[in-house]
Order: structure tokens, then sequence, then C-alpha cells
């Protein structure tokens, strides 16, 4: 049986800045993911980069994801789009190859600086739900 591999937002997007916390699965269920991400006003910047990778490096699935608490200050979509990886140990030969997920971008209203949040909900067919809080510093 293969074992598969998650990695859901910060651990495999690009960190623009701030910090990463991953907590869970709590009592409901659920792994909560807090990061702070930083974007510069009216530029489309990815904010997370969701997936399920097998043991041979291959998409386990996509995952579903949903805007739970969509930004006061811009917008937020998700795109079909391959990335790579940053595991350690074993799965570290995966790095070195772009893997299918989910990315999600943010978008400021132009001209806008200071804070915006956004909560996603990610979710795999096998029962895995994450939820992430994205705490993003917009400057001009």
């Amino acid at each position: 049986m293969k074992k598969a591999v998650w990695i859901v937002f910060g651990v495999a997007s690009t960190v623009l800045a701030g910090c990463n916390t991953v907590s869970g699965p709590g009592p409901d269920g659920l792994r909560h993911i807090h990061l702070t991400k930083a974007a510069v006003s009216g530029q489309k910047t990815r904010i997370g980069h969701s997936f399920k990778t097998n043991g041979n490096c291959g998409v386990d699935q996509l995952p579903d994801i949903a805007i739970l608490q969509p930004s006061q200050h811009g917008k937020v979509e998700t795109e079909t789009e391959a990335g790579y990886t940053h595991f350690k140990g074993a799965y570290a030969r995966c790095n070195t190859q772009r893997i299918p997920g989910m990315a999600t971008y943010y978008t400021s209203a132009p001209g806008y600086s200071g804070r915006d949040r956004v909560v996603t909900r990610v979710s795999f067919r096998d029962g895995r739900i994450d939820e992430a809080t994205i705490d993003i510093n917009v400057v001009k």
C-alpha cells in the first residue's frame, strides 16, 4: 500500500513573510493552520498551495478549497497549478518535481495598504480537512 503525503498552504507554498503555525487535528477533527503573508497592493500573490502526493512523487488527488471568510479588501481565487514540495527525509527526492495541486491567490484592491484576512477550508476525499486562517499584510 502506498503512503500518501499531504502538503497544505504554508508548508508547500513560497513563504513571503511572517510565521506559520499548524495545530491539530483538534477536537473538531480539523487541522488548524495560521499563516502570515505579505502582498504588494494590487498584485496577484500566491498565498497557498495544497496537494496530496503519493509515494512516487505523483499527484494522489486534488483537494477542494472553499473560501469561508472572503477578503474584505480584495479578492481570492483558486487555480489548478503545479508547485514544488519542501519535504525532508524520504520524500525529499520529490522536491525537484512540480506536483499538481490547487493554488490560492490574493489580490488587494488597487491602492489598498493595511491588513486583510482570508479563511479557507481544504478538504480531501479521504476525510482530511484543514482550515487555514491567512493574515495578509498589504504594502504599497
